[in-house]
């Protein structure tokens, strides 16, 4: 497989905490690679080293065999990378139609809007395109986030924790959709649902306070003893 993302020895510090410690690690294209830990572990760090919102203290960032290190985030998003948030960025004024059509206007993606649109529909936002962020639930506004990304045309998406409440029925259409597209774009999802995690991704990196603990396929981390003891216990590696 080709690797279109790859973390060489990235440190980010924050005073003398190290919220990323000498990470390396790869993401293949075309496949969906989790990235999953404990609270604390970095894992949003790490977005926000990858989308350009932080320099990080050391190492780099290799897109597409491209040195990215430290590029603003208008920057990455124009070059094929887009991240969503936990907590929607949305605009209070703006309808889920006029938000994807600025997503798609930023990144200068002219075909975005389409893509988005369609996108909408299956996770649940079919017929409240012109709904305004207030009339929304949570679960759409997460849904909104999943399409903003897909507007911009991204061949690398960051998806951190976009998944709805505890339905099931929410959960496996949101699994539904990122499979539906991942034969043409790349998907790196933060996600605490080991359930979701086990059901939609290929690969998956651990992160433990900061550090690189395990790598492999979802049999192989969730059989790691290091990653139960610090963060799936028994209980979670049963339900996984």
């Amino acid at each position: 497989m080709t690797t279109i993302l790859r973390l060489e020895n990235v440190t980010q510090r924050f005073g003398g905490i190290a919220a990323l410690d000498d990470v390396s690690l790869d993401v293949d294209s075309n496949r969906i690679t989790g990235l999953i830990g404990p609270n604390g572990s970095g894992k949003t760090t790490a977005f926000a080293v990858v989308s350009g919102f932080i320099r990080p203290t050391a190492g780099r960032v290799i897109f597409e065999g491209r040195d990215i290190t430290g590029r603003q985030p208008h920057e990455m998003t124009r070059m094929g990378i887009a991240r969503t948030f936990q907590t929607p960025q949305l605009f209070g004024s703006l309808t889920v139609r006029q938000t994807l059509e600025v997503a798609a206007s930023a990144a200068g993606n002219e075909d975005g809007l389409d893509e988005a649109i369609r996108t909408a529909g299956e996770i649940g936002l079919a017929g409240k395109l012109e709904f305004l962020p207030s009339e929304l639930t949570t679960a759409d506004t997460r849904a909104v986030e999943i399409a903003k990304a897909f507007a911009t045309g991204a061949r690398l998406i960051l998806l951190d924790e976009v998944f709805p409440g505890p339905s099931s029925t929410e959960i496996d259409r949101t699994v539904h959709t990122i499979r539906d597209f991942s034969s043409e774009k790349t998907f790196v999802v933060i996600e605490h649902r080991m359930r979701a995690v086990m059901a939609l991704c290929e690969h998956i990196h651990v992160l433990i306070y900061g550090r690189l603990a395990a790598s492999g396929s979802p049999e192989e981390v969730t059989c790691n003893p290091e990653v139960i003891a610090a963060y799936l216990g028994q209980e979670g590696v049963e339900n996984a």
